[in-house]
């Protein structure tokens, strides 16, 4: 099912660095967004759960966090993270494949993914997560500039204004380790 398998060491400096270095920028953004606490939240490439913690410290008891990825390795490093429960769930795969139910989502959230796909799964991929978004659902994009192995803030727009998305903010500016941050804040 998967196409990537992070090795040991890779899992282990993800760790090292994304659990505690990284955690207070993980943190931050989380609470930049509009998280009441009641939501379905879905999050796309979740990986090992660095800002899934973040996202389910946010969620009340009617809150649920839908933590997708095509790892099973990640899987189950936020699931040893994050346990079992009503609130939270697990979905390998790729997200066109997935059976998540249509005007379920109220947030989307894609952290560090998008710059990762190939260019022919980015469409289907955000068609994807459109579908299974409530209407006036938010969707937030943070992405690496392209200048290193990223994405231009106007190819992000381009994928979302095609798939229907309605571009509500963007911006690029430069957060961390002088590295550039596109970041897209949209509704269905």
């Amino acid at each position: 099912m998967s196409g990537y398998e992070p090795t040991r060491g890779e899992i282990l400096i993800h760790k090292l660095v994304c659990y505690s270095i990284l955690s207070p920028v993980y943190a931050s953004y989380v609470r930049s967004m509009a998280i009441q606490g009641n939501e379905q939240i879905l999050e796309f490439g979740s990986g090992s759960g660095a800002m899934s913690k973040h996202i389910y410290k946010r969620l009340g008891p009617k809150g649920c966090l839908a933590c997708v990825d095509i790892s099973r390795r990640w899987l189950d490093i936020v699931r040893d993270r994050l346990g079992f429960g009503t609130r939270v769930e697990y979905h390998l795969g790729k997200i066109w494949d997935l059976s998540l139910s249509e005007d379920r989502f109220d947030i989307a959230i894609v952290h560090f993914v998008l710059h990762d796909l190939p260019r022919s799964e980015r469409v289907p991929s955000m068609m994807a997560i459109r579908r299974c978004m409530k209407p006036n659902g938010t969707l937030y994009i943070r992405e690496p500039d392209e200048a290193g192995h990223g994405i231009s803030l106007d190819e992000i727009e381009m994928v979302l204004v095609k798939v229907g998305f309605r571009i509500g903010s963007s911006n690029s500016r430069k957060p961390f380790l002088r590295s550039r941050m596109n970041e897209v804040i949209a509704r269905k």
